[in-house]
C-alpha cells in the first residue's frame, strides 16, 4: 500500500527512472494504487477488464524487469505489486531479473490476496484504517 506514494528511482532500487510513479496522484495517500492494479484508466469495476500491464526490461538498463501500463507507459509496478492480483510464483523464469513467462492476462489470479485488492479498491477508508495499523509498526 505504501506504493501509493512517490516514484521509483533506479539509483536506489534498480527500478524506474525517477519519473515513474506507481499512481497518477503519487503525492496523495489513498487507495489509488489498488484501483490502478485493477484498472489504470478508470474504475470500470469489471473483473474481466483488467488493464494491460506488460512486463518489460527496466527503461534505464538495470537488467531488472518491471510492469508498465501498456501502451500509455505512465505508471510502473513491480512483481511484488502484480503478485497481489496475479499468482506469478510458478511463472518466474529468471529470479535474478524477475522475468515472468506469463502475461498479466494469462497469469492466474491470486486467490489469496485479490479479494483484499478489490476490497481496498472499493473502500478507501478500509484501506486507510488497515494501512494506519501497519504503518505504525513500520515506523
Amino acid at each position: 500500500g505504501a506504493h501509493t506514494l512517490g516514484n521509483l528511482h533506479a539509483e536506489h532500487s534498480g527500478f524506474g527512472d525517477g519519473l515513474s510513479p506507481w499512481v497518477e496522484e503519487w503525492w496523495l495517500l489513498n487507495n489509488k494504487f489498488y484501483t490502478d492494479l485493477l484498472d489504470v484508466y478508470g474504475a470500470r469495476n469489471d473483473r474481466d477488464q483488467h488493464v494491460n500491464w506488460t512486463q518489460v526490461p527496466n527503461q534505464v538498463g538495470t537488467g531488472l524487469y518491471e510492469w508498465i501500463d501498456y501502451p500509455q507507459n505512465r505508471f510502473v509496478m513491480l512483481n511484488a505489486d502484480v503478485a497481489l492480483v496475479k499468482d506469478i510464483d510458478d511463472y518466474i523464469t529468471d529470479a535474478s531479473t524477475g522475468q515472468i513467462s506469463c502475461t498479466y492476462r494469462e497469469c492466474p489470479d491470486n486467490a489469496e490476496t485479490l479479494p483484499f485488492v478489490w476490497a481496498y479498491h472499493y473502500d478507501n477508508q478500509l484501506w486507510l484504517d488497515d494501512f494506519a495499523k501497519v504503518f505504525t509498526k513500520m515506523i
